[in-house]
Order: C-alpha cells, then sequence, then structure tokens
C-alpha cells in the first residue's frame, strides 16, 4: 500500500513558523524515508491556509499512468473542488465508473480516483458502501 504521512499544525497558518506550509519540506523529506511503501510516485500538499500538510508515496498496482496524487477534482459546476489522497485499491472501480454514467454523473477523466470522488458528490454519505476494495480515502477540504 501507499504510504501517507500527515501534519497538522496549531499555528496560525500561512508561513508562520510551525504553519503546515513552514514544514512543508520536512514533509517531503520524512515522506522519502518510506519511498519502499510506494516508490512510484512521492507528493506533498499543503491546505491553502497553510495548517495541514500530507505526505504520500504512490505504489502504483492499477491505474498506473493516471491516479497521480493528491487528486484535484470537481463536479462540472465547480472543477477543483476537492482533492483526495488514497491509500487503497478499488476492486470495482468500473463497476462504479459505469454506475455513475448511467446517473449522468461521469468522473471527467479515466482515473480509479475519481471514482470516490464522483460517487461522493452522487451519494454523499452511501460512498463507503459502495466501495470494494482495500482502501483509506482522506477527502481534503
Amino acid at each position: 500500500m501507499c504510504g501517507l504521512l500527515a501534519f497538522v499544525s496549531a499555528a496560525a497558518g500561512g508561513d508562520s513558523p510551525g504553519s503546515a506550509r513552514d514544514t512543508a519540506d520536512a514533509v517531503a523529506r520524512a515522506s522519502h524515508v518510506m519511498r519502499h511503501r510506494g516508490p512510484d510516485e512521492p507528493g506533498t500538499w499543503v491546505d491553502p491556509a497553510g495548517t495541514v500538510v500530507f505526505g504520500f508515496n504512490r505504489l502504483s498496482i492499477i491505474d498506473i499512468a493516471h491516479s497521480h496524487q493528491p487528486l484535484r477534482w470537481g463536479p462540472p459546476e465547480s472543477p477543483g473542488r476537492y482533492e483526495l489522497v488514497f491509500n487503497g485499491e478499488i476492486y470495482n472501480y468500473l463497476e462504479l465508473r459505469a454506475e455513475l454514467a448511467e446517473r449522468h454523473v461521469p468522473p471527467a477523466r479515466e482515473q480509479v480516483l475519481e471514482v470516490p470522488c464522483a460517487l461522493a458528490v452522487a451519494e454523499e454519505d452511501q460512498t463507503p458502501d459502495a466501495i470494494s476494495g482495500v482502501h483509506t480515502p482522506l477527502p481534503l477540504p
């Protein structure tokens, strides 16, 4: 599975000492230590307020070329509204994608990670029940 780590700061945010933005480089270096958990693609994400930073290392099993993280996604009326860091594998993503397309809520691109985002918009609180697999989704505000 992928390697994930997070830092949450009580600092006011921005670039102040101790904020997540201030520690993003340290999180990136710490992520490098766990690169064996996901040797295919490293990355970090800092929320706009500067209070949370995620570091991750992606282990590509399905959708090797497309599911970059964090995934920035949104429905047509607000593209880029959500960001998702995901640890796991969705076994039934093709079936879920087909169901979403029947309801006219198709994911925009051919990415596995768009399925939980589109489900969250279409079904709200029922998303985890619909997914078959091993997963730990971390939706970001």
